[in-house]
């Protein structure tokens, strides 16, 4: 680890902005974040969003799952990240046995050993390791992921996933994916501005922003069957009307306001802009969204291995 870091700095000394930005990947974003203290703000930070963001899932969605989940003997979460979802479906089918995947050090202060039926396996995620493969074939009742497309970017990642899940699933046995569009609906000039900002990021990464929305062709083409897309527009801001959406846009808001921030250091660095103004552009671009009825789609796509 501590020769990665190495790396990465000897990368910055000797590469120009725009060369360094060619040789960027996702692996390397979450080599920075990872390699930081356990008790770094930015750590913290992260831990705190990822584990608000199951509650906001929950309440898009209206439950943990939607396929027919019934007695299932092993369920996988895919980059569990603080393992909330996990602990939550082992005490609801005590009888099952849950894993979370992920690096330990995204989730190790959250981890409860006090339920039985769920263990963590660690897996360098950020080094493009799945930790699928210690998995034996046909034994996987249902596997989740969630908001994973930043360590699934470029597209061959997805494929080379969606290869190993469907070989560990049983036959009729199911992925659920929830992901975010990545492109923002109804936007201002000052959103227009982070919008061009990410875009060069994106670039960097390898990330096409319409990848999100085309899982289900990559499910199909991975071989797997009764494919179900849907989404929902969910409110950035108070804006709406009736309360419930009311409610829904302030959290969505607040959950994309953490992502923005946390964001900042690496949009900063491939922009060549300073954090006051980025700072200053965001805290605008959050305030015009209630002007521009902003929104943005959440995602979901579930479907089965061939019986």
């Amino acid at each position: 680890m501590h020769t990665s870091s190495n790396s990465y700095s000897t990368l910055n000394t000797h590469m120009s902005e725009n060369e360094m930005a060619r040789a960027y990947s996702s692996e390397m974003m979450l080599k920075e974040l990872y390699l930081l203290c356990e008790t770094s703000p930015e750590r913290i930070k992260d831990r705190d969003r990822r584990h608000r963001q199951h509650y906001l899932l929950k309440r898009i969605w209206g439950s943990n799952y939607r396929i027919p989940l019934v007695d299932p003997t092993l369920i996988i979460d895919w980059c569990c990240t603080t393992a909330a979802w996990d602990i939550e479906l082992a005490i609801e089918f005590p009888n099952s046995k849950v894993i979370g995947i992920d690096y330990e050090s995204a989730t190790v202060a959250s981890l409860n050993t006090s339920v039985k039926n769920f263990s963590f396996q660690n897996a360098m995620i950020h080094q493009g390791e799945t930790g699928l493969n210690v998995i034996e074939n046909n034994q996987v009742d249902y596997i989740v992921m969630r908001d994973v497309w930043l360590v699934n970017c470029p597209v061959s990642k997805w494929t080379n996933l969606f290869e190993e899940v469907l070989r560990i699933l049983k036959p009729g046995g199911y992925i659920e994916i929830y992901e975010q569009d990545t492109n923002y609906k109804s936007v201002g000039p000052y959103l227009s501005i982070l919008e061009g900002w990410a875009d060069i990021f994106y670039e960097a990464i390898k990330l096409d922003r319409n990848t999100n929305n085309q899982l289900g062709s990559l499910l199909k083409d991975s071989g797997f069957v009764n494919i179900q897309h849907e989404y929902k527009e969910l409110p950035l801001g108070e804006w709406p009307e009736d309360k419930e959406s009311k409610e829904t846009g302030y959290l969505q808001k607040d959950f994309t306001e953490r992502g923005l921030r946390e964001a900042k250091r690496w949009l900063c660095k491939f922009n060549n802009v300073s954090e006051k103004e980025y700072t200053h552009v965001m805290t605008r671009a959050l305030d015009e969204c209630e002007d521009y009825k902003t929104y943005i789609r959440s995602l979901y796509f579930s479907a089965q291995k061939p019986s």
